[in-house]
């Protein structure tokens, strides 16, 4: 009877451990830290590398130091490129910010709402290129 239960317990152990390194080996797929998942930069921007646009949910937009700070969506959780956590964008004067084909403002752009983003990395920062503001028009 005590090998019985040993051997049980040693299976139920093993079950238990596997789906533990699961959970972590995709936590990705519920945002890591928090809802969203911890913020990322180029330094440390695992799964951003070699990729220049993706959609999102904006989280933040700071007009007084032009940033606006997004959410991505996953498109296919099995990639190894797919964006974590949040990302910071900074805009400039070259940055096209769209809504309904029409040119808006930072101002404009509202947490909450979905964004395609187009992005290029300069002097370690994320600089958008594009931000068009997914809206029914």
């Amino acid at each position: 009877m005590n090998t019985v239960l040993t051997v049980v317990l040693a299976l139920l152990l093993t079950v238990f451990l596997a789906g533990v390194a699961i959970a972590e080996d995709h936590s990705y797929m519920l945002g890591g830290e928090g809802i969203y998942g911890p913020s990322i930069s180029p330094g440390n921007s695992e799964g951003l590398l070699g990729q220049s646009s993706f959609s999102g949910w904006v989280e933040s937009v700071d007009l007084s130091q032009g940033t606006l700070t997004v959410a991505p969506i996953p498109t296919d959780v099995t990639s190894p490129s797919i964006l974590k956590g949040k990302v910071t964008l900074s805009t400039d004067e070259t940055t096209s910010i769209k809504m309904c084909n029409d040119s808006v403002s930072l101002s404009d752009v509202n947490v909450g709402e979905k964004v395609d983003v187009m992005y290029h990395v300069k002097d370690g920062e994320f600089v958008a290129e594009g931000i068009d503001i997914a809206k029914n028009c």
